[in-house]
């Protein structure tokens, strides 16, 4: 049960606290009070939660939890390790790639690499196609091709055509 003057007493060493002129057995006794059911009245919910906000932070201050620590030596050797991994592996598939990317074309049987001719051989070819009048049929097509097989097989033999005479 509480006192008469009993709660002018724990008052008056509130408002000291809030004053900063509290000595630090006075805030102990104060913590002691408040975390008692003799301060079960509403009024010092305030300064309860005032007193446990300052403790905590009073806590995570002087004793910091192991997730703000500073990360050991062998976890910064890790990640650069892993880091310079990762570098020189995209550095390698950029090198492989950058070798992968290479213009081919066979002119007249022969392979060419470099980029210009075969760039101008692709517009020859292409400015041919739009030259062509019409659209091919089929038929046109089936004859170009037997006639390159025929003139190929007839190129291979060495033989020409020549005009049989009676």
């Amino acid at each position: 049960m509480n006192r008469p003057g009993h709660n002018a007493h724990w008052d008056e060493l509130i408002a000291r606290y809030f004053d900063g002129l509290t000595t630090d057995e006075e805030e102990r006794r104060l913590r002691r009070f408040l975390a008692s059911p003799d301060s079960a009245d509403a009024r010092y919910d305030e300064t309860r939660a005032v007193m446990g906000f300052l403790a905590v932070g009073r806590q995570l201050h002087t004793a910091r939890p192991a997730t703000l620590r500073p990360p050991h030596r062998a976890r910064l050797w890790a990640a650069a390790a892993s880091f310079l991994l990762l570098l020189s592996g995209g550095a390698g598939w950029w090198i492989t790639d950058s070798k992968q990317n290479v213009c081919v074309a066979y002119i007249d049987g022969q392979r060419v690499t470099d980029t210009e001719i075969v760039m101008q051989q692709a517009e020859h070819a292409l400015a041919a196609v739009r030259r062509t009048t019409g659209e091919p049929t089929v038929e046109d097509q089936l004859t170009d091709m037997f006639q390159t097989l025929q003139d190929e097989t007839d190129g291979a033999a060495g033989q020409t055509t020549k005009p049989t005479e009676p």
